[in-house]
């Protein structure tokens, strides 16, 4: 891999919104070892939305627009490709993707995604679900299993290394897998609602409760472990690749005056070490968590680089731009 950093831009200056600082958080971790002590710098990759990246970070997913049309790109060896376009448009049907329903493949070569066709004789539409193979065929995936509701949303959210396996969500209480043998509802516990999955989709982090949330783990086959603080709202913010470690936020102190702080908690599911970072300041929070156990974080609602935040245990909370800079020699 070419030691660039890469990151989507849009306009003169690099953006992180907080939606896309997990993406970011995994390709820090992925290209650290690879960047070493040579000289670095940021790979523009294309005015596109980035989607997703693959678990090496050689692999890129993302939203473009042509001529007005939504289509999916991947950046792969250096070059930006569209990988799916809707049928062309005629009297009778349409087709476009489904919001940023669309994930990639550990080792980057497979993607599936989400896409609604609407019928123009009754005004009704469906959802077709997609892969695309390395080769760049498409294939047709089966819908959701019955009961279901032929317009549902589907969003999906992990694939597996080799892109064989995929899981997709329609809410938060409800998760479904793709492979060999098709599609089929994975049963959650009761009161668990759905935030992330780790690489090997078996180890699954959302919170139990609705009004009082607690943050919580699942695998298939073991007892649900909850998590829970002195807050009686402990928010998940995410899960490592490996499935080792899990983090989530709570606030203490006076949200009404704006007084209050959000305390996050890191814990090591194999040790059952547990790491507390104080962050003062009303929606200044933590929202990603990468392979390490680093956090990435900001005020809510900015979306300048400069305004981004990464903690690590040593060194605690430094400016993103800062730390890229220190840690890693990267200009901006």
């Amino acid at each position: 891999m070419n030691n660039h950093f890469l990151i989507h831009r849009s306009g003169g200056t690099p953006s992180v919104p907080p939606r896309l600082l997990k993406l970011l958080a995994k390709l820090i971790l992925l290209l650290a070892p690879a960047l070493g002590a040579s000289a670095q710098s940021l790979e523009i990759l294309g005015d596109f939305i980035p989607l997703g990246v693959s678990d090496d970070g050689s692999a890129v997913l993302g939203e473009s627009q042509e001529a007005g049309v939504r289509t999916l790109v991947a950046h792969r060896d250096g070059s930006l490709d569209t990988i799916w376009s809707p049928p062309p448009f005629n009297t009778i049907s349409s087709t476009t993707l489904i919001g940023e329903s669309a994930a990639i493949s550990g080792d980057g070569q497979v993607v599936y995604a989400a896409t609604r066709v609407f019928t123009k004789a009754d005004q009704s539409n469906r959802v077709q679900l997609i892969r695309i193979d390395a080769d760049g065929s498409m294939v047709n995936l089966p819908g959701l299993p019955a009961p279901n509701i032929v317009n549902t949303n589907v969003y999906f959210t992990k694939v597996n290394e080799d892109g064989l396996v995929a899981l997709a969500t329609t809410d938060s209480r409800k998760l479904y897998k793709w492979d060999g043998s098709g599609v089929s509802q994975i049963s959650l516990p009761e009161d668990f609602y759905f935030s992330e999955v780790d690489n090997s989709l078996t180890r699954v982090l959302g919170y139990v409760g609705f009004e009082s949330k607690q943050m919580a783990v699942w695998a298939e086959g073991q007892p649900l472990r909850t998590f829970g603080e002195s807050s009686p709202r402990f928010y998940p913010i995410g899960i490592t690749p490996d499935g080792r470690k899990i983090a989530g936020n709570y606030l203490f102190g006076s949200e009404e005056f704006n007084l209050a702080s959000t305390r996050t908690v890191i814990h090591d599911l194999e040790t059952g070490a547990k790491t507390e970072v104080i962050t003062t300041g009303y929606k200044r929070q933590p929202h990603a968590l990468d392979c390490q156990g680093r956090l990435y974080g900001g005020l809510e609602g900015q979306d300048n680089l400069a305004s981004d935040e990464m903690w690590t245990e040593d060194k605690g909370w430094r400016e993103l731009a800062s730390a890229l800079t220190e840690d890693y020699g990267l200009g901006f």
